[in-house]
């Protein structure tokens, strides 16, 4: 036997702590399909297919997580490095997805990032159900990796005039679902192990049930009782020759689970707490195996801290510190002298302090409409740190229910597999027994980013998705079965009044990719080749919603609200809300940003406005009138629109309308005059991909939409997602004008909503808002994360009542 001591700082024996991930792995999973040679070439390997690669986070702060329907979701996004949890300036995109429980998307929006930072809302139609619904958020850039990677939350919506998804669908037999994990991977005959058990119910509930665990001659081996969390452990040493099965008692019903078959051989790792707080990992192994020793392999998010030769016929002890670690899970895996993998278990290191954010009130109790002043401030960041961070403030109903913070979703639940139930709980300091859940919390969760075995077949990283580093990619294929030979380019538009026109290029299996310019609010978007037709069937777009696997059902899990009185509350006040939504602007208002004011060619060379002449019936005779610096040829029976230049007249001209290019100079000659309220002309030689025109002939309708006539057969219309346009959350102010307001109720769920809060320093900031006219018991929260990547929460609340003293 092996034993390591882990060893910690005396001073740090409360504030951190370890505990252990055992992943199941499967036999194949643990063998590498090319070995290394080397710690080195372990290294390099391990550097390039991990390391090296850029990787992803994202956590969504929502403003609250039960609605009504007819409210807006506010939501706060952050893009953070997966290995450093820095804001990270790549991703500029955010995809976010609202799914019911069929798995089917009800809400789908595309949100700007600008320094790893983004906000947005989801209206809460009428059309979506009562129920709980799955929130999913990722990057572009996410979707090359594993799909567990992607942030999700669940959120409950209340429509009053529907049922709850789960009364609506007919119940499935509610079955016992038994998962055993063994420490380490594996059980081996005749060795030790602990086994942890998770046990929930086919909608993914945890039961609280006990268990006996025999063998097959019917001898008692271990017991278990599953916590309220679904968890539990024992130990188990299986002899070869024998099996095992756990019955488990259920609703006075006896149900039998077969436990994992033993391996003949192989090595088990433990990790146990000593007397004086630090941990010792102990080495079993079956006799004579692994003479040549083994290597263990520490690594943190995608950086190795060490790796360790241990020589196990000869060495007994070894030292191993932890206090070096990183926040969150490490993986610690062992490898035998080729470095094929042989037994792994994660390592989690609790932070040494909580969040150090300070909430100050003026007060503790308010009356309505009165203001509240919040002070914030962070003793524990540097002069020169910064912090982004997001608020809000709600009204409570005493439920316990969350979906964890920014701490526990990097920490935590972004980096294992599967749903953790509030997972705030292992982060609250309060709760005496959360190193012992969290150990078994990790022994029945795998790892996420990456298998070793990926890692040593030195499988190259292809990218199937760009990153959207600049703005979001349009993304598309030709279907090269139906061309003759396949285009190397095809022209996009977006018409309007600010329409936007280029070349795109096309890879030798069809595949395009396009990025659109920010602040384009086009529904759909135009493909055509250059002086050729192009059919809907050759052509289509990638959803950037398709994250390349069918979705499935997600369970409809049951829920519960503390009372009926809070629901009616909730509901009564957007009803009242609603009502008034002239004056509360309940769902935000539009925020003014900058648009695109010009059309792709800049500003042209000559503009005519037509309601500044006499208007004529047909388009040859306004050119014939009043264009003077353009003219209609007509050769061989074909018409053709030119531009002079000096004078000059230049070649076939680049014709469009609403910044769509038209090939058929007779459709544009057909095209009514009355609806045109502009014409632009450029005389100078104009590029688009590798086309080359000798000038600009655009045509602006008055609503830039093509003034809803048929557009020519040989274009195909496609719809496109752009990004959301952003909304600011309405804050009413009772300083002044207060009688002008005094007669309109003032009933709002969410008090205050600001996903952009900058704390410089240790410096204290103030924010104030004002109370409604709903008295009750309200929630701060807070999420945020510093510069240099510390992520930050912190919770308080006050309450509202008819009169105060």
């Amino acid at each position: 036997m092996i034993n390591l001591t882990f060893g910690m700082n005396k001073k740090n024996t409360i504030s951190v702590s370890l505990v252990v991930f055992a992943m199941l792995f499967c036999s194949c999973n643990l063998s590498a399909q090319e070995t290394v040679a080397s710690e080195k070439e372990l290294t390099d390997v391990f550097e390039a297919q991990v390391t090296n690669i850029h990787q992803e986070k994202v956590f969504v702060h929502t403003d609250r997580q039960i609605y009504i329907t007819g409210e807006t979701i506010w939501m706060s996004t952050y893009c953070i490095d997966a290995s450093f949890h820095l804001p990270v300036n790549v991703s500029k995109v955010l995809n976010i997805e609202l799914f019911n429980a069929d798995g089917q998307a009800v809400k789908q929006e595309r949100i700007q990032l600008s320094g790893g930072l983004g906000s947005g809302q989801i209206f809460v139609s009428p059309d979506i159900q009562s129920g709980v619904y799955t929130m999913r958020a990722y990057t572009n850039w996410m979707k090359n990796f594993e799909h567990e990677l992607v942030f999700q939350k669940q959120l409950h919506v209340i429509n009053p005039v529907s049922k709850p998804d789960s009364e609506q669908k007919i119940q499935e037999e509610n079955k016992t679902i038994v998962n055993f994990f063994p420490e380490g991977g594996n059980l081996i005959n005749g060795l030790k192990s602990k086994v942890a058990v998770k046990i929930n119910d086919n909608m993914g509930q945890p039961l609280s049930l006990t268990g006996v665990v025999y063998d097959n001659s019917d001898n008692e081996v271990a017991k278990f009782n599953t916590s309220s969390l679904g968890y539990a452990h024992f130990y188990i040493a299986p002899q070869q020759g024998k099996t095992y099965i756990a019955r488990v008692a259920r609703d006075s019903l006896i149900e039998k689970h077969l436990l994992p078959v033993a391996q003949k051989s192989g090595l088990v790792m433990h990790l146990s707490s000593s007397k004086n707080g630090d941990y010792e990992l102990s080495l079993n192994t079956s006799k004579g195996t692994f003479t040549n020793g083994v290597n263990v392999i520490i690594q943190n998010r995608g950086v190795i801290q060490q790796i360790t030769k241990l020589d196990l016929p000869t060495q007994s002890n070894l030292s191993l510190p932890l206090k070096s670690l990183k926040e969150g899970i490490s993986q610690i895996t062992c490898m035998d002298d080729q470095f094929n993998p042989i037994a792994e278990r994660l390592v989690f290191r609790f932070p040494e302090t909580n969040s150090s954010l300070d909430l100050k009130l003026d007060q503790t109790e308010y009356s309505k409409r009165e203001k509240v002043a919040l002070r914030i401030k962070d003793e524990s960041l540097k002069s020169s740190d910064l912090a982004q961070l997001s608020l809000s403030v709600f009204r409570s109903g005493g439920s316990d229910i969350t979906n964890g913070n920014i701490i526990s979703n990097l920490l935590l639940t972004s980096d294992i597999k599967g749903e953790v139930l509030n997972p705030s709980i292992y982060f609250d300091r309060k709760n005496m027994a959360r190193k012992n859940q969290m150990d078994l919390l990790m022994m029945t969760h795998g790892w996420r980013r990456f298998v070793w075995q990926d890692v040593l077949s030195k499988k190259e990283f292809k990218i199937t998705y760009p990153a959207e580093i600049n703005a979001p990619i349009l993304s598309g294929q030709l279907n090269k079965n139906t061309f003759n030979k396949l285009p190397k380019s095809v022209l996009l538009n977006f018409l309007g009044k600010t329409s936007v026109m280029s070349s795109m290029d096309i890879d030798d299996d069809g595949i395009f990719h396009f990025e659109i310019p920010f602040r384009l609010d086009n529904k759909n978007v135009y493909f055509l080749l250059n002086y050729d037709t192009l059919r809907t069937e050759q052509l289509s777009l990638y959803s950037p919603f398709d994250l390349g696997y069918k979705k499935s059902p997600i369970p409809q899990k049951t829920w519960s609200i503390e009372s009926k009185q809070y629901l009616e509350t909730l509901n009564s006040n957007i009803q009242i809300s609603q009502v008034y939504r002239a004056y509360n602007q309940i769902n935000g208002k539009p925020f003014l940003q900058d648009k695109v004011s010009t059309h792709f060619y800049g500003k042209s060379d000559y503009e005519y406005l037509l309601d500044n002449f006499t208007r004529f019936e047909t388009v040859k005779d306004l050119f014939i009138e009043y264009i003077r610096s353009a003219v209609i040829r007509r050769r061989q029976k074909q018409n053709s629109f030119h531009v002079y230049n000096d004078l000059v007249l230049q070649g076939r001209a680049l014709t469009m309308i609403d910044g769509i290019a038209i090939w058929d100079a007779d459709f544009i000659l057909d095209f009514d005059p009355l609806k045109v309220e502009k014409i632009d002309v450029v005389n100078d030689l104009y590029y688009v991909g590798n086309n080359t025109y000798s000038g600009i002939i655009n045509l602006t309708t008055y609503n830039g939409d093509f003034a809803e006539e048929e557009l020519p057969e040989y274009l195909v219309k496609k719809a496109y997602h752009g990004l959301q346009q952003t909304r600011e959350f309405h804050i009413p102010t009772y300083e002044y004008n207060t009688e002008a307001f005094k007669r309109i109720p003032d009933y709002r769920n969410t008090l205050y909503w600001n996903p952009n809060i900058t704390l410089k320093g240790n410096k204290e900031i103030e924010i104030g808002f004002f109370t409604s006219d709903d008295s009750g018991e309200y929630i701060i929260e807070i999420n945020g994360i510093t510069h240099s990547g510390q992520p930050i929460y912190s919770k308080s609340g006050f309450s509202v009542k008819n009169n105060v003293p």
